[in-house]
This record gives structure tokens, sequence and C-alpha cells, in this order.
């Protein structure tokens, strides 16, 4: 009975280790099957494309006689439609050179407006550079005027000015302000001068007198 029942078992074991390498074997073969499968689903494909491009490459050459077709028959002219056709041709060349001729001489023409022009500019350049620094100067000479203008009335005690820079009118005014002081001074100075003068005549004229009146007495009292 043991022996029974171990040969059973390896009996058992033996059909195990069968199914194990049939499920293997089966699982191998689904997956050519599945291989395969997708093998022919892609050969399906370039069979379709092949019969499109097929199709299309007939389509193709259909067209393609036909314009030979079109194209012998349009060269199908006699001689005189030929030259004709060149005559036209040659005049629409010639029509042609002449616009391109023109088209050159027009881009000349503008060519050398360009260079006028970019000259222009360069002198406008300079010459608005040279008024800037003009101005520049202008300025600089405003500047020392109103300056000068302000320590001229702190100086001398004229009264108070505006804040620099002065506008022209302001300027003007201050100056003939200044102008009519200077005057107001040549006068004063002229008749300082006026009345110097005076005193040093009159002092002058009271020592000769003096002198004549003591040659006088000096003369009397020797008599």
């Amino acid at each position: 009975l043991r022996e029974s029942i171990a040969q059973d078992q390896e009996k058992a074991e033996s059909l195990k280790i069968q199914m194990q390498e049939l499920e293997g074997s089966i699982q191998i073969v689904d997956a050519k099957v599945h291989h395969t499968e997708t093998t022919l689903k892609d050969l399906r494909k370039l069979q379709e494309q092949i019969a499109n491009k097929t199709v299309e490459r007939s389509t193709l050459f259909k067209e393609q006689q036909k314009q030979y077709a079109a194209l012998a028959e349009e060269n199908e002219d006699t001689d005189e439609e030929l030259n004709e056709w060149k005559n036209k041709f040659e005049e629409r060349i010639a029509l042609l050179e002449s616009k391109i001729s023109k088209l050159e001489r027009e881009m000349n023409d503008t060519e050398t407006k360009s260079s006028f022009l970019k000259q222009t500019i360069n002198e406008y350049i300079w010459e608005i550079s040279k008024l800037q620094t003009e101005a520049e100067a202008h300025l600089s000479l405003k500047t020392e005027r109103d300056t000068t203008i302000q320590k001229f009335f702190a100086r001398h005690n004229l009264g108070s000015v505006l804040d620099i820079p002065f506008s022209n009118e302001v300027s003007l005014s201050l100056i003939n302000r200044i102008k009519s002081r200077l005057m107001d001074l040549e006068k004063d100075m002229e008749d300082k001068k006026v009345n110097f003068l005076a005193r040093c005549i009159f002092i002058h004229r009271n020592e000769h007198e003096k002198r004549y009146d003591y040659n006088i007495f000096t003369t009397n009292n020797r008599c």
C-alpha cells in the first residue's frame, strides 16, 4: 500500500510538472499567436497603402498622359503662328528690359538724392551744433550779465533784485537804473568838483588880497 501511495505521489508530481510545462508552452503559443495577429494587421495596412499608392500612381500617370497630349496639341502650330508668338515674346522681353532700365535709372536717381540728402542732413547737424554752441555762449553771457547786475546792486545799495536769471525786460530795466545812478554820481562828482574849484579860487583870492593888504601896510609903515 505504501508503495502504491508513493507511486501515486510520483505520478502526481510528474503530472504537475507536465501541466506546468504545458502552461508554459501555451503562453509561448499565445505570444506567437498575438505576434502573428499583429503582423497580419501590419501586412493588411501595408497592402492598403500599396493599393492606395497604386491608385494614386495610376491617376498621376493618366494626368501626365493628358498633359502630354494637351502639350502636343498646343505645339501643333504653324510656322506663322510660331513666328507671331516669337515676335510677341521678343516684344515682351524688350518691354521688360525697358522697364528694368527705367528702374535702374530711378534707382540711380534715388541713390543720388539719398547722397544729397545725407550731405544736407550732415550740414544741418553741423549748423544745429553751431547754434547750440552759440546759444550756450549767449546763455553764459546772460548769466554773467545778471550776476554782475546783482553784485552791483548789492555793492551800491540800489535795492533788492529778483533771483537770476533775469528776463531781457527785467535786465534792461535794471541796467537803466544803474545808468541813472551813474549819471547821478557823475553829476554829484561834477558838483563837488565845481564846489572844490570855487573854494580853491576863493582861498587863493583871499590869500592874494591878504598879501596885497600886507604890502600896503608895510609900505605905509616905512614911510
